[in-house]
């Protein structure tokens, strides 16, 4: 039980942690929504288990939609329609051993929709399904006739999208079609129950992507503005999720290293609406959206400065904790930081990307009920979920699609964004991402100033950068402050070390307004209260002290007025 003591060999514990384990003994906890549920365990033969599950949830299902591995899109397609039409996905496969052959004969389930041999890419000639002339891809005609057939129609769902791999192969001696590890989504079943869209497309209108080199450059591009009008349109113009990344076959990494394709995708994304869900690995989340949420969700931190304690020559210090913009990375990261012992030594910030609601309010359920005094809770990457803000603006559409069709979204963000900070209680971005190095528009930081009317924090390359004050709609000043370059649990100990200790002394800081607003990504709160309290005893001459983010960004403006 988790609130039983832990084992003495705590570090083991935490080394070990299992998070299917530790959230399914959340849940079963006291109090919790699985408390009173019957856990049945079942085991043997694969075939055996999944007899007995098919039979048992048979009620749920009305039969089979056939894929077809020659055209990896309709592995998608066919995950689409799952949750359309409540049909189980397969793959075509006629062999005596196969899965298709096991469901459809030895088990007699019927094919509802077969999509093997249906695409083709043959210019000239009409899609499969639909009214349309074909765009000369298999592929994109594939995504065309689930375009047609159910996003269109209203039968998939306005709040969540997947964009991640399909079934396509990094090399045709490595496929194996039966396995969705490397493939598709662990989380597609929960996609699958939301009755979501999913889609693989290339985001770049100059480039062909590597599983479709045949087609006329843009075809992706067009598709994917399209799936996305689409969606726009059916969610009445409301901001959704949009489960996934943009995938390795999609990009060019001689041209475009991994960081641009993440920018270039969610730029795309943000243009139409769409929030980034940013991965696609969370394995329990069909269960973890049935989770109620709290009564309300306040901060346990004290929120009132004393400016007193102010200190004009004094070095400041607040570590954000993320970027928790995934449920894959609450799911296994979260409870090896949260769990660690010294955690509530220090002022800490926890991010929350309120629009993950549906799959992520167990992890803020446990969060909120269990922090110390010294954890906080913050929004997230750009607000209250990850999207470009500066690409809601009209004027940064791509006038070819979204900028025809999409008006400005700036004022739609911020009344967004103020539903979600009401809701959890929050008041600060800690973390901005400016994607180009430029400065966002007046009206970009003040639908963000808004909501975060106690501080807000940006990244980007200019080191030593002067605090802003930004003045929000209500004539309150925000002080607006740069962020430092991120560690991660890649780091050594001696380079989180050195990484602090550079603030003290390399050149490029010397002068610099002495407020450092670190983000910290799946650090343990352990590593960083121990190389704190190291550069104490080392470096007594370093005046510094780690406060919390209310205290952090009232004495930064405090500092941008000396």
């Amino acid at each position: 039980s988790l609130s039983e003591p832990r084992p003495e060999d705590y570090t083991q514990w935490i080394a070990n942690l299992d998070p299917d384990l530790f959230w399914l003994t959340y849940l079963t906890e006291k109090g919790q929504y699985l408390a009173n549920a019957k856990i049945k365990n079942y085991s043997g033969d694969r075939r055996a288990v999944a007899t007995a599950l098919l039979d048992k949830f048979k009620e749920y299902y009305n039969g089979l939609v056939v894929w077809d591995s020659d055209v990896a899109a309709t592995s998608l397609v066919a995950a689409t329609i799952a949750g359309a039409d409540n049909l189980l996905p397969v793959r075509y496969d006629a062999s005596v051993n196969s899965i298709y052959t096991w469901l459809t004969k030895t088990l007699q389930i019927s094919v509802k929709i077969d999509l093997n041999g249906k695409f083709t890419g043959t210019a000239g000639t009409i899609i499969y399904g639909t009214q349309l002339i074909s765009t000369g891809s298999a592929k994109n005609d594939a995504y065309l006739y689930a375009k047609v057939n159910y996003l269109d129609k209203g039968k998939t769902s306005t709040r969540w999208m997947g964009h991640f791999a399909d079934a396509y192969p990094k090399s045709k001696t490595e496929g194996n079609f039966e396995s969705y590890s490397g493939t598709i989504s662990f989380a597609v079943d929960f996609l699958v129950s939301q009755r979501a869209f999913m889609f693989d497309l290339c985001q770049y209108p100059n480039l062909k992507p590597l599983d479709d080199l045949n087609q006329p450059i843009g075809t992706d591009y067009d598709t994917f503005n399209k799936i996305l009008e689409s969606q726009y349109r059916q969610s009445k113009g409301n901001f959704y999720n949009i489960m996934g990344w943009s995938t390795w076959k999609n990009g060019n990494k001689d041209k475009y290293d991994d960081t641009q394709q993440e920018f270039d995708f969610w730029e795309l994304c943000s243009q139409y609406h769409g929030i980034g869900e940013c991965d696609s690995k969370a394995s329990n989340t069909s269960v973890f959206q049935h989770v109620p949420e709290l009564p309300a969700y306040k901060q346990t931190g004290n929120t009132k400065v004393d400016m007193s304690k102010y200190d004009p020559n004094k070095t400041y210090f607040m570590f954000y904790l993320g970027d928790f913009d995934s449920t894959h990375w609450l799911e296994c990261f979260m409870p090896r930081l949260w769990e660690q012992s010294k955690r509530g030594k220090i002022p800490l910030c926890w991010n929350i990307n309120g629009s993950q609601a549906d799959s992520c309010k167990v992890f803020w359920n446990y969060m909120y009920d269990t922090a110390t005094p010294n954890d906080y809770f913050v929004a997230g990457n750009n607000g209250a979920g990850y999207l470009n803000v500066e690409y809601l603006e009209e004027n940064k559409k791509d006038k070819n699609y979204a900028g025809q069709i999409i008006p400005d979204g700036v004022d739609a963000w911020r009344a967004y964004n103020k539903t979600i900070y009401s809701k959890y209680d929050l008041s600060i971005t800690p973390f901005l991402i400016i994607t180009n190095g430029n400065r966002w528009s007046d009206r970009v930081y003040q639908s963000l100033a808004d909501v975060s009317v106690n501080g807000m924090g940006y990244w980007n390359y200019k080191i030593g950068a002067p605090i802003e004050l930004l003045t929000n709609s209500n004539g309150t000043k925000v002080p607006l402050v740069r962020q430092e370059f991120a560690l991660t649990n890649l780091n050594s100990k001696q380079e989180i070390y050195d990484h602090f200790i550079a603030r003290f002394t390399e050149p490029e800081y010397k002068g610099a307004n002495k407020m450092f607003n670190f983000k910290i990504t799946i650090n343990d709160p352990n590593e960083i209260v121990d190389t704190l309290e190291k550069i104490r005893k080392e470096h007594p001459e370093y005046d510094f002290e780690v406060v919390d983010p209310y205290t952090f960004f009232a004495y930064a403006a405090k500092r941008a007025q000396q």
